[in-house]
Parts: structure tokens; C-alpha cells; sequence
């Protein structure tokens, strides 16, 4: 066999792999999405979550001082924006990088916008996550317990958690994938929710 032959064959056999793995990665996600997320449940659903607590865990934040936070007390006053997704996620998502830190300096006396993130090694993620651009704190949730606390009510990662201050769950949202149109009605969503906080009692979404 000549040499340009061996190495026909040796792209052909990549190009099979490749694409083996490729299909079979999307799979086990569920078309993108971490597999782990995908667990049926009747009990609840994502509108019946607005009302429910986030989990009562500490995780470390993936900066050189390995800071923690609490997912469910917040240090300060202010809601909180908690986008949670799983390495596996790939790049689903992160089209929304640079709106997450767009909200994040628009409502910054009023909205702590922080990602939760698992699925992976905190060397890997850190890694991924400066490859993606996103300029908000990002948590490392080691067992997964955000994405499987939101996949028995039937949510998909990526999905971004509002909260308020002491942990409550005021809605649970699709990720606007890039779009500008979607991402303007989030924008709306998030300033009526601190009217609302502001003006009078605070209510679920």
C-alpha cells in the first residue's frame, strides 16, 4: 500500500471515530445537555419550583484564593443569578457570556450574578471557562447537586436560577442561547424582580 493510501485511510479511521464519539456523546447528554439532568419526574415541574429553596451547600469558587460560597445564603442583600451548567454542556450556552456579565454590571447594586459549574476537574473547568469569556464568579459544584436538584423537576443545564437573598427560588429560565430578542425579555424580567423587591413584598415569578 503506498503511503498516501496508509494515510487516507488513517483520516478516514479518525473522521469514523470522531464521529462515533460525537454522536454518541450527544446521546448521552440528550442532545447537549449533561445526562445526569435527565431524571423523569412527576413530582415536579419547573413552574412548581418558584417558591422551593436552592441546595443548602457550600462549594469553592474557582479562583487562586479557594474562596467558598453559599448557594443558599447570600453575603449580601441583593438576588442572585445562578447559572448552572455541567462541562458537559460544551459550549451550549455560552453563547450568553458576555449577557450574563452584561447583567451582572447593569443591576449590580441589586443582582449577584454567579455560575455554578460541575462535570469536570476544577483545572479543566477553569480552563474552559477562561477559553469562553465569562467574566462572572464561577462556583464548582463537585457532585453535581445544583444540576440533579434541577433535573428531578425536569430542567435542562444550562438554566439560570434567580434567587433571593436567603435562597428562594423566584424562576427558573431557558437560557437565551444568543439571542438578542430573548435575552432583551430576560433583561425586562430581571429589572421587574427588583422593582417588585423594592417597591413591596417580594414575589415568585
Amino acid at each position: 500500500m503506498k503511503t498516501s493510501n496508509v494515510a487516507t485511510a488513517v483520516v478516514w479511521l479518525a473522521t469514523g471515530v470522531l464521529v462515533v464519539w460525537i454522536v454518541a456523546s450527544f446521546v448521552a447528554r440528550g442532545e447537549g445537555f449533561d445526562s445526569r439532568l435527565r431524571i423523569p419526574s412527576t413530582e415536579q415541574s419547573p413552574r412548581t419550583l418558584a417558591g422551593t429553596t436552592v441546595p443548602d451547600v457550600q462549594v469553592p469558587l474557582l479562583s487562586k484564593d479557594q474562596s467558598t460560597v453559599d448557594l443558599m445564603r447570600a453575603e449580601d442583600d441583593r438576588l442572585r443569578l445562578m447559572v448552572v451548567f455541567s462541562f458537559t454542556d460544551c459550549y451550549r450556552g455560552f453563547r450568553d457570556a458576555e449577557f450574563w456579565t452584561e447583567l451582572q454590571d447593569l443591576f449590580e447594586s441589586d443582582l449577584a450574578v454567579l455560575a455554578v459549574a460541575s462535570g469536570s476537574s476544577p483545572q479543566v473547568l477553569r480552563h474552559f471557562v477562561a477559553g469562553q469569556g465569562l467574566n462572572i464568579p464561577v462556583a464548582y459544584d463537585s457532585t453535581g447537586i445544583f444540576g440533579t436538584f434541577l433535573g428531578k423537576a425536569g430542567i435542562l443545564s444550562p438554566a439560570p436560577v434567580l434567587a433571593s437573598e436567603d435562597g428562594i427560588i423566584l424562576s427558573v429560565d431557558a437560557i437565551a442561547n444568543g439571542d438578542s430578542l430573548a435575552q432583551a425579555q430576560y433583561r425586562q424580567k430581571i429589572e421587574n424582580s427588583i422593582s417588585e423587591r423594592t417597591s413591596g413584598p417580594m414575589k415568585s415569578q
